[in-house]
């Protein structure tokens, strides 16, 4: 994508729909300002292009839900009781609301089951193997019965939820063969409500992830296929075309061996519901490229390794723009991939979604970007509760990865791989 080296001096030539939230814009700068908290959405939208509803606090991100809140940092919010011309936009916020909510409360409870079911083996000296809770099953819920009879005089409906659902799965554990380890019965039963959240939510968007999935590999083995200039008849070509193909996991198999496939195509599917677009920068590419789509589109969403979890020390401000602290880490203070990294499989990563809100030429790194957390919530009566945090360029495109997931060395990456979201205004 050709690029121009530096920005012009004044803002006209920004996004149209980000003008009002320019923070900073000279000849090698840009940086914007999201604007503090969310609508109040318990007052219907108006008809008409502007949200001139009053704003309120956004709180910080809560749950596995970083792509949701980072999407909302830049997306119209609809709330209830929207005019006509928004009603399918207001259906589709509802569905992806229900949906982080139901995978929230998933995780939730798994996790205290987990801890409520070790409590149980540890006060009987158990380790987690079928037969050893099978001789003590009767004795466990006994135990749990009279765990459920204190917790409804409590009236704790929360833990007498937790409790019940362990003795569940405490029968169905030992009431089969297939599985010898608790913990190992219980990630099955955990992925197997997992995908069917996933099921019936891509059913309500109306989308097919197989179908997007097979299209990134087509489109990967078609670029592949033009970055090495090989001139092949049509026919050769698409012989050539399934034949690299072939070599990819099937799409059910990709979700067998890595089930947080369907977390990161259902994120994928969200943010196009909502109508996202893809940008078109790479980490192959200098930093004016990326200055040119924040000058076209305004802030971008982008995901990897970002963030004070991937370092052993909070960040310290390092500067002041237009009255803004802007924070930032030492290189040393950075840890290595073997403590951050998740392995969902081949390349996949879980990472976190950050917006990038500007960059700015200069140093011996390629430059600096610009980034808000959903992490830390948004107060309309305190902008700063949002902070703004610098990283250098390279420590950009180093820990990048893909709108899918993925997170590949330079030299690997694909011409067709995508990394960057933005919100037409």
């Amino acid at each position: 994508m050709a690029a121009s080296t530096s920005l012009p001096a004044s803002s006209h030539r920004c996004s149209l729909g980000w003008q009002k939230s320019i923070l900073k814009s000279d000849a090698s700068s840009l940086i914007y300002s999201l604007p503090s908290g969310k609508p109040n959405t318990k007052i219907p939208l108006t008809s008409g292009g502007e949200d001139l509803r009053p704003r309120v606090d956004q709180a910080p991100q809560a749950g596995p839900n970083c792509y949701y809140y980072a999407l909302n940092m830049l997306r119209k919010r609809i709330g209830p009781n929207p005019p006509k011309e928004y009603e399918q936009a207001r259906r589709i916020e509802k569905c992806i609301s229900s949906y982080r909510k139901e995978i929230t409360q998933l995780e939730l409870d798994f996790s205290k089951n987990f801890s409520l079911f070790q409590i149980i083996l540890d006060s009987y000296r158990l380790g987690p193997d079928l037969h050893s809770i099978q001789q003590k099953l009767p004795e466990i819920l006994a135990q749990i019965e009279l765990m459920n009879r204190k917790f409804l005089l409590e009236r704790n409906d929360s833990l007498l939820k937790i409790s019940s659902r362990a003795a569940t799965i405490l029968k169905g554990f030992c009431g089969q063969n297939e599985w010898t380890n608790l913990h190992e019965y219980i990630q099955y039963i955990k992925v197997s409500k997992y995908r069917a959240v996933h099921d019936k939510f891509f059913q309500a968007l109306g989308v097919d992830p197989k179908e997007r999935y097979d299209r990134n590999i087509k489109d990967f083995t078609n670029a592949f296929l033009d970055s090495k200039k090989i001139h092949l008849s049509e026919s050769d070509r698409h012989d050539l075309i399934i034949e690299y193909s072939n070599m990819f996991l099937s799409w059910e198999e990709a979700v067998r061996q890595t089930p947080g496939y369907l977390g990161v195509y259902f994120h994928l599917a969200a943010a196009d519901a909502y109508g996202f677009k893809q940008a078109d920068w790479t980490p192959l590419e200098p930093i004016s490229s990326l200055f040119e789509d924040l000058k076209k589109h305004g802030p971008l969403y982008v995901g990897g390794f970002f963030g004070s979890q991937y370092y052993s020390k909070p960040p310290t401000i390092r500067q002041t723009i237009e009255g803004r602290s802007v924070y930032g880490w030492n290189s040393e203070d950075r840890l290595s991939e073997d403590k951050f990294q998740t392995e969902l499989g081949d390349f996949v990563i879980s990472g976190h979604a950050i917006v990038i809100i500007g960059a700015a030429e200069g140093g011996s790194k390629g430059g600096f970007v610009y980034f808000v957390d959903p992490l830390d919530g948004s107060s309309v009566s305190d902008p700063s509760q949002q902070k703004i945090y610098a990283i250098t360029y390279e420590n950009l495109i180093n820990n990048v990865s893909t709108l899918d997931g993925k997170k590949f060395p330079r030299s690997s990456i694909n011409p067709s791989f995508r990394y960057a979201l933005y919100y037409p205004k």
